[in-house]
């Protein structure tokens, strides 16, 4: 109960550590390496400076031959050609700040006529929307690569159980092994007992043997011990035999026991991962949601 309900309340708070971060478009006067003019800002939550710098310059290239630069610390491009905003050509400067929310971004459009105003409309929604649609491919590939992480580590949840559940099978496997190996054992001793019997037999005809032989002579006599030791030395050797039978026994059963434990162990680390693996499932689902909801 305890572990349930601590995977409840991490859930909880993952739901809002991954809750949607609307992308909006602001307006206002910022100075920038040509004046004071207006900056359209949005802040892209978890993108990397880098990747949106890069991807900034590709987005206002388009399909036009000139290329952004670096120049202090704007982004710029001039004479560049983005249908969506004007037919003309633009001049546009950008700047990248990473903050704590993300990263942010404020660009500035220069047609012919002048910066792009907010009090041109025309001009103004258009230019509006590219940073808008930019922002939101740029979130969507910061999520996407948090996706990809979550879901690689879903996977690897998923192998360590795998590898579990295959560690628990060699274990049950090797039991069931030790199992016929004792069973197999257990008959040798029956048969080894047997044996021992049957020698102890023949070693009880052959005492006789040798008190009928002491009435023949001296070398019948000492033919006869000879035999009836070889017959002991043998029995001797049936009962080691059957001794390292019996501490065989004892080893194979201590082994399944030892696997029996494992087996427990096993068993409940299986538990526990399972238990990640609902919780991880959880987080691909959440940042999924959060992806599809990108807008």
């Amino acid at each position: 109960m305890k572990s349930l309900a601590l995977s409840i309340l991490f859930l909880c708070l993952l739901t809002h550590a991954h809750a949607q971060v609307p992308i909006i478009v602001t307006n206002a006067e910022q100075t920038m390496s040509k004046g004071s003019h207006t900056a359209f800002s949005i802040t892209i939550p978890q993108a990397q400076k880098k990747d949106v710098d890069d991807a900034w310059a590709k987005a206002v290239k388009q399909k036009s031959k000139s290329k952004a630069a670096q120049i202090g610390n704007e982004l710029v491009i001039i004479g560049t050609l983005i249908p969506l905003i004007t037919t003309d050509s633009l001049n546009i400067y950008a700047t990248t700040v990473a903050t704590t929310e993300g990263v942010k971004l404020d660009a500035y459009f220069e047609t012919k006529a002048g910066f792009i105003q907010a009090d041109n409309a025309s001009l103004v929604l258009p230019a509006q929307k590219f940073v808008h649609d930019f922002a939101v491919s740029a979130y969507k590939k910061a999520v996407t690569d948090e996706l990809n992480i979550e879901n690689e580590k879903l996977q690897d949840l998923e192998q360590e159980l795998k590898g579990l559940a295959k560690e628990e099978d060699k274990l049950v496997a090797d039991i069931k092994k030790k199992e016929t190996q004792i069973s197999n054992i257990k008959n040798d001793i029956i048969a080894n007992e047997g044996d021992q019997a049957t020698k102890r037999n023949l070693i009880q005809a052959q005492k006789q043997k040798v008190e009928s032989a002491k009435k023949v002579s001296k070398d019948s006599e000492a033919a006869e011990v000879k035999n009836l030791k070889a017959l002991e030395k043998e029995l001797d050797a049936l009962i080691k035999t059957n001794e390292k039978l019996h501490a065989k026994i004892t080893d194979l059963e201590t082994g399944i026991r030892e696997n029996g434990r494992e087996i427990d162990t096993l068993k409940q680390n299986q538990g526990l991962k399972n238990e990640a693996i609902g919780v991880q499932k959880q987080r691909v689902q959440l940042v999924t949601t959060k992806l599809n909801g990108i807008q």
